[in-house]
Order: C-alpha cells, then structure tokens, then sequence
C-alpha cells in the first residue's frame, strides 16, 4: 500500500481536521513543518474527492495552484470549517455559497485576482479574520463594514505593482467595535479620517509604505493601541496627541526625512518598549530619556546628536545607531548599563575608555568604520559574545583582548592588521573567525595551526594549490600521447588517400 493510501484512510478513520493542497508533481511528502493530525497533498487534482471523505474538516488550504479556476464545491459541505486560506492560486472570483459556510471564522485569500467579495459574506455571524493581501481590490470592500464580529482585517501590496491601490479608510471600517489588527501597507493612503479614533479596542495598526502626510489628533483616542507601524516618507507631521497612547509598545516610523520635528510629548509612551526611528533635523527632544520601558532603539540621525538625558534609558538592550560620519561614539551610550547588543555605523572614529563600563555588552558590532585603535578598556567586556569590526584600519589589537574569555564569534576580515594576533589563542570559546587573507599569510605557521586546531570554522584562509598525484600526472602524459597518435593516424590517412 502506498503512503499516499495509508495516510488518506488514516485520515479518514481518524477523521483528521486538518487538510492542505501543496501544488508539485509529487503526491504526498511527509514534512515535519504540518501539524500531525494535518493531511498535506502534492498534487493538482482529486480535490472533491478526498474532500467529500472528510467531513468534519475544520481548516482547508489551496497553496500556490495558478490553474485553479473555481473553488471545489464540495466545501460548501463543510459545516465545522473554521479556516479557510487559499494561496497563490490567481482566483478571480469567489463563490456565493461561501457565505453557508457559516462556522468560518478566518478567510485568508492572498495572491489571488480578486476585486472584489461575494454579497453573500455581509453580515457573516462568525468572520473574525479577513486577509486581502497582494489583489486588485482598488478600495476597501463596503461590506468589511458590516462584519461586526471581525477582529483581523489585512489589505495590504494591492494592485500587483499598478497605480491603482487603496487610497482612503472608509468610515464604516472605523465603527467595527471588535477590531484589534489592521494592516493596510503598502497602499496610496495619504489620510485617516477622524473616525479613526472610534476603533478603542485597537491593538495593531500597521500603514507602511503610504504616503501618508499628517495624522489626526484622533489617533490619541486608540486607548488599546500597542503596535503602531507607519513608515512613511511623507510624514511632515506628528500630533502631541500621540502621547496619550499608554498601551504603545511598539512604534516603527521609520525614514521621516521631512519631518520638522518630534513632539515632546513622545516621551509620554512610559510602557513603549521598541521604537525604531530615521530622523535627520537637528535636534532630539529630551524627553527620548524619559522612556525608562524601552528594550530595543534603532535610530539613525545624520545631524541630530544624542541627548544627554539618553543616560536614563537603563533598561535598553539592543541599539542600532546610524550617525553622523566621522565622529567617536557619544559617551553617553557607555552609561546604558543593561545594554546587551550594540551596532553603530558608519565612520566611527574612536571608542572612549568608558567603553568598558558595559559589562552586559553580548554583541557589538562596528563595522565600515575608521579604528585605528581599540581602548584597552574593551577588555572589560567580559560578557561579550559577538564582536564585528570588519572594515576597520585596525592596526592592532590590546594585550587586554585576551580578557573576553567569551568570545565565540570575531570578524576582522577588511582590517589592516599585518598578522593574525597571537592573543587570539587565549580565547578558549572561540568558533568562529574572519580575517583578511593578507593577514593570514603573514601569519606565523605556528600560530595559523593553533587555531586550526582551537577555532571551528576559519575565514579569509587562503587556498592552498592542491599538488597533483603522480597517477593523474601519468593519466595526463597517456592521454597527451593517445592525442598525438590519433593526430599522427588522421595525417597518415589523408596523406595515403588524397
């Protein structure tokens, strides 16, 4: 009996509730990634059939088919489906008779034509999640409006690339009194309308990739709101009624290249936890400090340099700093004491000795910068793990180097240094190394095979030619001589008969 058989009558005598269409030439392939009461299908047909056997069905997916014209309709059978995804497989339309599935509670048709809902899906009792992502809708389907148990709605990357894409919120999507997620990136949206506030219950806002312009005052009204994502390049304006969001965890504004500036009241978010900003005016609000929750910053500033009250933010761990080029790192990064990961690029010219003062440090990375030399203070950095300086002058490295017993990852490769410093066979937990190739060869033998025997995985070593054997110098001298035969032959045959 094939597995293909074995696995459908286990299906069918277990009733599994799980079923999933993978479009391959194969038939079935018993992966680890599917749940194992999931039966999982390579194929392109006999769909209504293994269907029909199924029917207590409770989630059914259709992944990546492009010939897949209709649906099967032997889904409308399946009165406990609660899950519904349909992938990839260029629909053009949907069936009426969706709207009699009515335990659905999530419908998730990205990739596919679509323009547009069946009417039948008004008012659908159970609809909590509804996914559009990458179709033709040009607007937000009216009847979104009238799915009052909806908790998820995602329209984002609409129109395949074409101008056409979604360019306003309706009002009538603003008065779903369950939504917690709404994702609409990578649209035309330039404006929200006021109605935008009526959504208390909130949780997730993501408007990525739309020219958005301003943000109403409204928006301080989303009490629930923990993610907001805008990342729009058309910002020139953020209301100070964006510190009223206690809940905010999350805020992702990224590049706001024409934005004057930030409000004070930013530094209100006391629960915001991760804030990732590009900001090229000249100065920072300080009430940046006052965000005492925050765990990650990512923060690329051109000319705005860091301000002093950037010494409270005790519970950051992870900072990404793009800077102005051609300027030591600010001394009052080495007053984060809980930071556990650090990477600041471009240009860095120098580190302070109070480098050392971050005993949490796990990872630093310093890469396409300008260090010539390293503070013997970075011998302090007894908890490091990760080290990148990669594209570094780097001259040489301090005897202090030897203190970070930790270290397991060091990347050097782009530096300058004439040899591969002895120090590193001190490092007993280092696995992995990258140095430059002309640093490899002026390194002694003797300590190039102390890390070969130390260091795991070794890069940037230059290859050695391999010598050749003496029977493949011999195979090479027959072959040679077999083709001066064979010429020797051809001449004497043209010769004899021409």
């Amino acid at each position: 009996m094939s597995s293909l058989n074995w696995k459908v009558e286990q299906a069918i005598r277990e009733q599994w509730p799980r079923l999933t269409f993978r479009y391959s030439t194969g038939a079935y392939d018993d992966e680890k990634d599917h749940a194992p009461d999931e039966l999982v299908f390579y194929g392109s047909s006999g769909f209504d059939k293994i269907i029909r056997q199924l029917p207590h069905l409770e989630e059914l997916s259709f992944l990546g088919f492009p010939t897949l014209k209709a649906l099967p309709e032997t889904i409308k059978t399946l009165q406990n489906l609660r899950i519904l995804r349909i992938h990839g497989c260029f629909l053009r339309e949907l069936p009426a008779w969706l709207g009699a599935l009515t335990a659905l509670q999530e419908l998730d048709v990205t990739r596919n034509n679509l323009a547009s809902l069946p009417a039948t899906l008004a008012q659908h009792p159970h609809l909590e999640t509804l996914i559009l992502d990458h179709t033709l809708f040009t607007e937000i389907p009216p009847l979104v409006g009238e799915l009052m148990n909806l908790r998820a709605f995602s329209l984002s990357h609409t129109g395949y690339g074409m101008p056409h894409k979604i360019a306003e919120i309706p009002p009538t999507l603003c008065q779903l009194p369950n939504l917690e997620s709404l994702i609409l990136s990578s649209n035309k949206i330039e404006t929200l309308p006021p109605e935008i506030g009526q959504l208390t219950n909130l949780k997730y806002l993501d408007l990525a990739g739309n020219p958005l312009q301003a943000l109403p005052d409204e928006i301080g009204d989303l009490a629930s709101l923990e993610t907001l994502v805008l990342g729009s390049q058309s910002l020139t304006a953020v209301p100070p009624a964006l510190g009223k969001l206690k809940q905010l965890r999350v805020l992702e504004f990224g590049s706001l290249t024409r934005l004057e500036h930030l409000p004070s009241e930013i530094g209100q978010l006391s629960n915001l936890e991760k804030l990732s900003l590009n900001f090229v005016d000249d100065t920072l609000p300080d009430s940046l400090g006052d965000l005492v929750n925050l765990q990650t910053l990512s923060l690329s500033c051109h000319a705005a340099p860091l301000p002093d009250t950037f010494a409270n933010l005790q519970s950051l761990k992870s900072f990404t700093l793009r800077m102005k080029p051609n300027q030591p790192l600010p001394a009052v990064i080495c007053k984060m004491s809980a930071l556990e990961r650090l990477l600041v690029t471009p240009f860095l010219t120098s580190l302070p000795p109070e480098i050392g003062n971050l005993v949490n440090l796990r990872e630093l990375k310093l890469v396409h910068s300008n260090l010539q030399q390293l503070p013997a203070e970075i011998g302090q950095l007894r908890m490091l793990q990760k080290l990148d300086l990669s594209q570094n002058p780097l001259e040489s490295l301090p005897e202090a180097f030897g203190r970070l017993q930790n270290l397991e990852r060091l990347e050097l490769q782009g530096t300058t240094l004439p040899e591969a410093p002895e120090i590193l066979t001190t490092l007993p937990h280092l696995a992995y190394l990258h140095l430059s190739k002309t640093t490899w060869e002026n390194t002694p033998k003797q300590t190039v095979q102390q890390l070969r025997k130390q260091v795991k995985r070794l890069r940037g070593l230059p290859t050695k030619p391999r010598k050749q054997s003496s029977w493949e110098t011999i195979s090479c001298l027959l072959t040679f001589t077999f083709f001066l035969f064979l010429c020797a032959t051809l001449f004497w045959l043209l010769s004899r008969f021409f």
